[in-house]
């Protein structure tokens, strides 16, 4: 397996990490760490475990059913979620670091996507939040964008997603952001409507299209230009045309 990130036309490929026999182990990472009161200890602890996460084998070795790590993680996120107005830069930094492990497990455990479906969670609420916030940096949208189209790529937890509304519309919003957040909004929107019970569903809370064709035409490459011409038939293709699945290898 090579390093780097694996692409599909769109440029919109799952995160592929390195999988290796001397990946690094989480064990040097305590339960304690991850549950202490000082968010400098929380803040450092997670920097250190999100860097320990890189493979395929040290995320399945985190997400270990005897472990409690994955749900300290998950429990940091909450309480780092529950107040998004004024953050200090360190608890921004917990919530950011904490949403990108989070996704990183996600990108290879669909244990960790199902965790995250749990209702006591409230993920989609919660995701919607730090969507609409106007205190939170794009990088920290970025990093959600990414959990949820980690999450998408699963039907079980795709669902979930589905299931808000709000969500989707936000996902769609992102379209219209910066090349990073877009890209992680389309791997979303694919993976959703790659699960064909859910594509009605999301048409309707879609609409007009023209959005996303403006913004899958600029992430492919197309020249607007040339593309002005004649727009019209694009927006004759079908949901299934124009996402044909959510990875496309």
């Amino acid at each position: 397996m090579k390093d780097g990130c694996q692409t599909d036309q769109t440029g919109c490929g799952r995160r592929k990490f390195t999988s290796s026999a001397s990946a690094p182990s989480t064990s040097k990472v305590t339960l304690d760490q991850l549950k202490s009161t000082n968010p400098r200890i929380v803040n450092t602890t997670l920097l250190k475990l999100k860097s320990m996460l890189r493979s395929r084998q040290s995320i399945e070795r985190f997400m270990d059913p005897q472990s409690q790590k994955f749900s300290a993680v998950v429990d940091i996120f909450l309480q780092a979620a529950t107040e998004l107005a004024n953050k200090t830069p360190e608890s921004l930094s917990i919530l950011k670091q904490s949403i990108s492990i989070i996704a990183n497990c996600c990108n290879y455990s669909i244990s960790a996507c199902l965790k995250m479906t749990a209702q006591r969670i409230a993920f989609t609420h919660i995701a919607v939040r730090i969507f609409e916030s106007g205190t939170l940096a794009q990088d920290c949208k970025t990093s959600m964008a990414r959990l949820v189209a980690n999450m998408c790529a699963h039907k079980e937890s795709a669902m979930c997603v589905a299931s808000n509304p709000s969500l989707v519309d936000r996902l769609v919003l992102l379209l219209e952001t910066d090349d990073a957040s877009a890209t992680q909004a389309l791997r979303a929107i694919r993976g959703l409507i790659a699960c064909s019970y859910i594509k009605e569903p999301l048409a309707e809370v879609m609409g007009d299209f023209t959005v996303l064709y403006w913004q899958i035409a600029r992430l492919q490459g197309i020249d607007h230009r040339e593309s002005r011409l004649n727009p019209a038939p694009s927006f004759r293709i079908s949901l299934p045309a124009v996402f044909p699945s959510a990875y496309e290898r």
